[in-house]
């Protein structure tokens, strides 16, 4: 697997924290954390890196996961609500971190892009609405960075997903997006993901998409077909 990219670290404060390790070489958690995670410009170049240390922790041995949460909780513990922010985007098996930052008062008015790290480790929809809420609008309102959030959501929150989906599908402004996302919303089980189907099967890229959800729930096709 490599290096196993949760170190401590000693930045000018003197607080703790970890170093993301990259092909590319190292960045300081403390610096991209404190001074960039706002920047949207950093984002862009930085926000890789800690896609490829969570899964690096996703994939790491039980005692190397073990030593990693330790260091993590070490850093959440002592650093800035977006070090805790990022504490449970890398280890979103600590469900009790995440509802904290749900719930945490320094979470109101934080960029969008940092409210969204939820999103990949929500498991209920109760908490995709409170992350909608705190990024004043709907969890996830882009792919353009990345499919990863949307593989996320829909694995760990499941059929309860659609109405974030749903939302997802109305902000693409392409049709080979649309075409994807109404893919995704059409392998939901659920009453929901077809009607939000239905509901926007004018649009370009959907129609495709119902017809498949048609075929794979004939029973549900039925009954929709049957109702008023």
């Amino acid at each position: 697997m490599g290096r196993l990219g949760v170190e401590t670290s000693r930045p000018p404060g003197g607080a703790v924290g970890w170093t993301p390790w990259n092909p590319y070489g190292r960045i300081d958690w403390y610096e991209t954390v404190e001074f960039h995670a706002d920047d949207f410009a950093w984002w862009m170049y930085h926000g890789g890196d800690l896609a490829r240390l969570r899964a690096h922790l996703a994939a790491a041995s039980d005692s190397e996961y073990v030593a990693a949460e330790e260091q993590v909780a070490t850093m959440r513990a002592t650093g800035s609500i977006r070090a805790r922010l990022i504490s449970s985007y890398l280890l979103p098996q600590r469900q009790d971190w995440v509802d904290a930052d749900l719930a945490d008062p320094m979470t109101v008015g934080l960029s969008r892009e940092l409210i969204r790290l939820l999103v990949p480790a929500a498991t209920t929809a109760e908490q995709l609405d409170r992350i909608a809420q705190l990024a004043g609008g709907a969890p996830l309102d882009s792919i353009l960075f990345g499919k990863a959030h949307l593989y996320n959501m829909v694995c760990q929150v499941g059929p309860a997903s659609a109405p974030a989906v749903a939302a997802l599908l109305d902000s693409c402004q392409t049709v080979k997006d649309r075409r994807f996302v109404a893919g995704i919303l059409a392998l939901l089980p659920s009453d929901e993901a077809y009607r939000a189907l239905l509901d926007r099967s004018d649009q370009p890229g959907v129609a495709t998409a119902l017809a498949k959800a048609d075929e794979q729930f004939p029973c549900r096709a039925t009954r929709f077909s049957e109702s008023p």
